[in-house]
């Protein structure tokens, strides 16, 4: 948040990892709840350039009129480590963030509850799952817990696709 006394709260949203197996309305579900949670203080998106959720999250953003800036990992300079180090980019720009759970690793969940022990306000969906979890610190104990999962309604005709039928 901004660290100026009785400046207006702002919420700048980045996109950490990508999921390949949600369409657009499913993404648009995604992002409207958290723009329900949020409200009108969403001020910005930052979405790694890679996979389709980036490319449905950019839309989702035009459609509100909310600048989206797209990252690019740059493979060819920082090899494996490229995007480790957009991801860092994400995550010193943006006040909120959307973590994507990938197949084969923890790095994302750990990831989201590192930032959530900072304070940052972290929406976590698993891979494999449909449903979006905001992962909190309780106050009293610093113990991780999840809280506000919530099933993304499933949009008509949003079945998984073939790649041939992108």
């Amino acid at each position: 948040m901004d660290d100026i006394p009785g400046a207006p709260l702002t919420c700048r949203l980045g996109i950490i990892g990508s999921r390949q197996d949600l369409t657009a309305s499913d993404i648009t579900c995604l992002m409207n709840l958290i723009y329900e949670d949020v409200g009108d203080i969403l001020h910005a998106l930052y979405v790694p350039q890679e996979g389709y959720s980036s490319i449905y999250a950019e839309s989702w953003a035009d459609s509100k009129r909310i600048p989206c800036e797209v990252l690019n990992a740059e493979w060819a300079k920082h090899k494996r480590a490229a995007a480790a180090i957009r991801n860092g980019r994400i995550m010193t720009m943006a006040t909120h963030f959307l973590i994507f759970g990938g197949p084969r690793s923890t790095k994302p969940l750990a990831t989201a509850q590192a930032l959530a022990r900072k304070g940052r306000p972290v929406y976590y969906m698993a891979h494999g799952t449909r449903e979006l979890e905001e992962i909190t610190v309780e106050e009293s104990d610093h113990k991780l817990c999840k809280g506000k999962g919530r099933s993304q309604p499933k949009a008509p005709g949003s079945e998984k696709r073939s790649a041939s039928a992108r």
